[in-house]
């Protein structure tokens, strides 16, 4: 949460949303910043835990996203403590 200056009250918010669109038949598919640059590997591993135990759908179709080097992106980066140099 630190790098993304996320509430901890707010983390289970984008599960119960999926679980909703699962349980009114909607469709959507879900995305993640999963860049191995910014995010731990213990981190993914419970993302597709998580994700997996809702539905085992969503990790086969998981797009997995990489950090693109915009200057928003770095901007961003720097004001919660990420060094961008150190991952570009």
């Amino acid at each position: 949460m630190s790098r993304t200056g996320a509430v901890p009250e707010s983390f289970e918010l984008p599960y119960q949303a999926i679980r909703n669109l699962i349980e009114f038949g909607l469709g959507f598919h879900v995305a993640c910043m999963s860049d191995p640059r910014v995010m731990p590997p213990e981190e993914r591993r419970s993302l597709l835990k998580k994700l997996n135990g809702i539905d085992t759908k969503l990790v086969r179709d998981l797009e997995e996203e990489a950090v693109d080097p915009y200057r928003t992106t770095l901007a961003r980066m720097e004001a919660y403590g990420i060094d961008p140099r150190k991952i570009f």
